[in-house]
């Protein structure tokens, strides 16, 4: 389904019991398609310099990420907004950024 949709982002819940398994299947489909894959959940909250160490994941809202993902959304493609952006984190070649989280 995600290969014939090809998305530019796919948005991926994850949480700590499964994380093993949401990391494996964000690698299954970074291999698939060309996309950015952001997470979201509580294990990417507490943890997101962690998450974002695994090269398949892209982004991770922070959060109630809502706002966040809208503001994404709408700057996908201007990286420089990205520091502006409450509840992110990403990264700029191997070096993991994470924003102020929304109040």
């Amino acid at each position: 389904m995600v290969k014939k949709f090809s998305p530019n982002l796919v948005i991926s819940e994850c949480s700590t019991p499964s994380i093993y398994i949401d990391y494996h299947n964000a690698e299954k489909i970074k291999n698939t398609v060309n996309t950015k894959i952001a997470f979201v959940g509580d294990h990417v909250s507490a943890l997101p310099k962690e998450v974002l160490k695994n090269d398949a994941v892209d982004f991770g809202l922070i959060g109630e990420y809502d706002y966040t993902l809208r503001d994404l959304v709408l700057n996908f493609e201007n990286e420089k907004k990205y520091p502006k952006i409450l509840g992110l984190a990403y990264k700029t070649g191997s070096k993991i950024h994470v924003n102020k989280r929304k109040l």
